[in-house]
C-alpha cells in the first residue's frame, strides 16, 4: 500500500485542482448529490478535503477521516465545521447513523476481506433512505476487477445509478463522459480486455438494501 503521509507531503499530490480531467470528475460526482440537504455525513479517506467542502454545503454534520496527518491537516484549512479525525478508515468507529456516506478513490487500495468489511459497515450504518456514492479504478491487472466488485457490491446494495468518470488510454490521455452503451460493452464482459484502454474510472450511487 502507499505511504499516504509520505504521499501527502506535496500539495494536491492527485491534480483534482490542477487537471481538466480531475476537475470534470469532481463535477460529475458533485451532481450526484443533486440538491439533496443531508443530516450527518461521512467521508471515508477525505484527503485534502477537496470534496469534503463540497459535501459540507449540503449536509448539517460531516465526519471525516484519513489516514495521513498532512491532509488532514490541510483539509482543516479548507472546510470549517467538519469532524476530522486522522486513522485507518478499516479501524474507524461509526458512530450513529448516516444519511450520506462518500468513499472516492479509496477502495481499491484494501484487500478483498477489507472491502468486504468496509462495506458491510457502510451498510450497517446508513440510513434506510440514505445514499452511498462510491469511486474506483477498474484494472483489472492491479486494482479491482469489475464483475467481481459489482457482484459483492449487488449483494449489499440497491445500485442507483452508473456512471463512467473517465476512460485513461494506454497513451495516459482521459476520455471524459463516454457514452453509456460503450460503457456496458467495455464492462460488463468478465475479463475487461481492450487495446486500448487500462483504465476506467467508475461512480456508483446506491442506497441499503
Amino acid at each position: 500500500m502507499i505511504n499516504f503521509n509520505e504521499f501527502y507531503r506535496e500539495i494536491d499530490p492527485w491534480g483534482t485542482t490542477k487537471f481538466a480531467h480531475e476537475r470534470a470528475r469532481l463535477r460529475l460526482t458533485e451532481k450526484m448529490l443533486g440538491h439533496n440537504q443531508f443530516n450527518h455525513a461521512l467521508d471515508l479517506g477525505c484527503g485534502e478535503g477537496i470534496f469534503t467542502k463540497i459535501i459540507k454545503q449540503h449536509a448539517i454534520l460531516v465526519d471525516a477521516i484519513d489516514i495521513s496527518l498532512s491532509a488532514i491537516s490541510r483539509a482543516k484549512q479548507r472546510c470549517a465545521g467538519v469532524d476530522f479525525t486522522v486513522g485507518d478508515i478499516r479501524n474507524f468507529k461509526f458512530f450513529g447513523n448516516y444519511d450520506l456516506i462518500v468513499c472516492l478513490e479509496v477502495i481499491y487500495y484494501l484487500d478483498l476481506e477489507d472491502q468486504k468489511n468496509i462495506l458491510q459497515k457502510m451498510r450497517d450504518f446508513i440510513d434506510k433512505n440514505g445514499l452511498i456514492l462510491l469511486s474506483f479504478v477498474i484494472n483489472d491487472q492491479s486494482y479491482i476487477h469489475y464483475a467481481d466488485f459489482i457482484k459483492l457490491l449487488t449483494g449489499m446494495f440497491s445500485l442507483k445509478l452508473i456512471l463512467v468518470l473517465s476512460v485513461k488510454s494506454r497513451s495516459n490521455i482521459f476520455i471524459d463522459r463516454i457514452k453509456m452503451w460503450y460503457y456496458n460493452f467495455l464492462l460488463n464482459k468478465r475479463g475487461f480486455v481492450h487495446p486500448a484502454i487500462n483504465q476506467v474510472g467508475v461512480l456508483l450511487k446506491c442506497s441499503s438494501k
